[in-house]
């Protein structure tokens, strides 16, 4: 209704200016109200978008434990082309999440669902930023493999882990209001992982190899953000632990 808006004043016709700029003052108005009055839900298309990526994620951290095992590299190459193509899934679910924060805000039938829009939108940025690290972290074993690095079968352990958790977060993206799995579910399970990516893990390893680690602690500390922690409070669950 609001493009229509634009379109009554931009489009050549007879008639006043003022009946004009009144007929484009209606239609933005109508708008308004078709909105606030007939909504779609405002998390629905916001956390299916979400999901979706957090399941691209969660595939590509199993296809890139397979390829690590197997040192295939062309296959370490395809899990980084997958995710070099969410560009597009990215910028729908940052887009349906703006919209479904003004749903929220603009129609009394949302305003109850205000806060649970505002815990997905504001998974937008961690997960965008997991995606870039799944990258750098694809990029990266990718160059191991090629030089002729052995990868520690604990670090492509850890790798496979990340899948799970990606699976854990898709599931509580996906559970209904005050369904489950919940965050403290996905977080328990998150943290479980943690624990195993101790930097002990590669005490012995090379350059190349704690440099990976680290690649795969950023991710859990993207993850542990979906999961609804604070940035203070994910960098408290990443310190070491005895």
């Amino acid at each position: 209704a609001a493009s229509s808006a634009v379109l009554v004043v931009a489009v050549p016709a007879i008639g006043s200016g003022v009946t004009r700029a009144g007929d484009a003052l209606i239609g933005g108005v109508v708008g308004i109200l078709v909105a606030a009055l007939l909504p779609t839900n405002p998390a629905h298309r916001a956390r299916l978008d979400a999901a979706r990526v957090l399941a691209a994620l969660r595939d590509s951290s199993e296809k890139m434990a397979a390829a690590l095992s197997a040192g295939d590299e062309d296959q370490l190459g395809a899990v980084f082309a997958d995710l070099s193509g969410l560009r597009g899934a990215l910028e729908t679910m940052r887009a349906d999440m703006r919209g479904g924060r003004e749903v929220s805000v603009i129609s009394p039938l949302y305003w109850s669902s205000r806060p649970r829009m505002e815990r997905i939108a504001d998974t937008g940025e961690p997960i965008s930023s997991a995606v870039r690290n799944m990258m750098v972290l694809a990029r990266r074993v990718n160059g191991m493999v090629s030089r002729g690095e052995r990868v520690p079968d604990a670090v492509i352990d850890l790798i496979a882990q990340l899948g799970v958790g990606y699976e854990s977060l898709r599931a509580y993206m996906l559970a209904p209001p005050d369904g489950q799995p919940d965050a403290a579910d996905a977080a328990r399970v998150l943290r479980g992982i943690v624990r195993h990516a101790n930097p002990k893990v590669v005490a012995d390893g090379d350059l190349s190899t704690v440099s990976t680690l680290a690649q795969i602690r950023s991710q859990l500390m993207d993850m542990l953000m979906i999961a609804g922690l604070s940035r203070t409070s994910a960098m408290a669950q990443m310190r070491p632990r005895n």
